[in-house]
């Protein structure tokens, strides 16, 4: 039987008739039963006047993990168990008069409940690790031969090779590690099984359990943090605040782009990975805008840009340029340039990557890839181009300063 309260287990049989606990235990002729217990403090027992021969009384304490009954004019019986004192355990105090003395005895509730599979699945980060877990913890010290799983695959042959527990899982490494394959798993009970951690009792074993795929963890979202660009030709392009950003415009006539730019005096830090995003305004910029990185804390003109720049071509398309302004990439197939479109700027390793999205940033299609990007700290240098040109909201990932 498994948890079952100590007064049910008894007046199931009419062992006697059951009273309610008093400190002093009373050997009377019939056996006597209390109600459950829970131990609370100190409690003192004792055994009242003129015990009868072969009369029995039991009780049921609930252990609080700290306090121990005492029990005077009785002798602890030498089968007994002795006091748990566990917080929550059930103890079982049995005290009865041989006719020459009064003896007790302490025993206890084990708990008989199977501990069951309830989980077998495969892990994201590592494809070799599939993990059964359990309803109870497991008996760390009762290790099974690897040879006791058995792994069905409809990719092919699988076997486990190691077995390692911590607390209610069981972690099993197997030979393969595809995630799109069939799988259960099976268990048979060799020399060493395992075992419940609370009862020592063999967990029961299982077959063709149906295996499953944890699912990835989610890649968290780059923090994005709006960047000014401060250094910026005054005479020929505006600054105007937006929200917790800025935009930066050409409001003046200027038929001469290359006077019109605005860098940043943070920088993507030497070694890191990045990246930088602007909006384009209007998707009508003749000229431009061109943006790309810049080593040079004093860059004011496209060619010293790192490596290239990508610009949006005066006859509706985007290009990337060279260090020298000449052109490398045309994309003259895809949709136009609009105002709403997104143009992320990235170092990735020595790469220099350049992207465009057309749904506000929320996803991205590659336009150009080329190495040996500088590792050295980047800014960012956008010239802007002709009247009329605008972008919206520089925001930078990564680690700038």
């Amino acid at each position: 039987m498994s948890n079952i309260e100590f007064k049910n287990a008894f007046s199931r049989y009419s062992l006697g008739v059951e009273v309610s606990f008093t400190n002093a235990i009373a050997l009377v002729a019939g056996n006597s039963y209390s109600n459950p217990v829970t131990i609370t403090g100190p409690t003192a027992l004792t055994i009242a006047a003129s015990p009868v021969a072969g009369a029995e009384y039991q009780a049921y304490f609930i252990a609080d993990g700290t306090n121990e009954p005492t029990i005077a004019g009785a002798f602890e019986h030498d089968s007994s168990t002795g006091y748990d004192d566990s917080a929550g355990a059930a103890n079982i105090l049995k005290v009865w008069h041989d006719g020459v003395c009064v003896l007790y005895a302490w025993s206890h509730f084990i708990d008989v409940s199977p501990v069951l599979l309830t989980g077998a699945e495969i892990q994201a980060d590592d494809l070799t690790q599939l993990v059964l877990t359990f309803s109870g913890n497991i008996d760390e010290d009762s290790v099974p031969d690897a040879a006791d799983f058995a792994l069905t695959n409809s990719a092919g042959a699988d076997s486990i090779t190691d077995v390692a527990i911590s607390g209610a899982e069981v972690t099993l490494t197997r030979t393969r590690n595809e995630s799109t394959s069939t799988i259960t798993v099976s268990y048979e009970k060799g020399d060493d099984p395992l075992k419940s951690a609370a009862t020592g009792l063999d967990i029961v074993a299982f077959t063709d359990v149906a295996v499953t795929y944890a699912e990835p963890a989610e890649e968290p979202e780059d923090e994005l943090i709006p960047v000014r660009l401060p250094d910026i030709t005054t005479d020929n392009v505006t600054e105007t605040t937006n929200g917790d950003g800025w935009d930066y415009s050409v409001e003046v006539s200027n038929s001469f782009y290359n006077v019109c730019y605005a860098r940043s005096d943070l920088a993507l830090q030497a070694g890191e990975d990045g990246y930088f995003l602007v909006t384009l305004a209007t998707g009508d910029m003749a000229g431009g805008p061109i943006v790309g990185f810049t080593a040079s804390a004093t860059a004011d003109y496209y060619n010293q840009m790192a490596t290239g720049s990508v610009r949006v071509n005066d006859e509706g398309y985007y290009e990337t340029l060279d260090g020298s302004g000449s052109v490398v990439t045309a994309d003259t197939t895809t949709a136009e340039p609009a105002a709403g479109d997104v143009l992320k700027v990235e170092r990735a390793g020595t790469d220099l990557v350049f992207s465009i999205s057309t749904d506000d940033g929320e996803s991205f299609d590659e336009f150009h890839r080329e190495t040996g990007l500088s590792t050295a700290a980047l800014y960012i240098l956008v010239q802007l181009g002709g009247f009329g040109s605008k972008i919206e909201l520089p925001r930078v990932s990564g680690e700038w300063a």
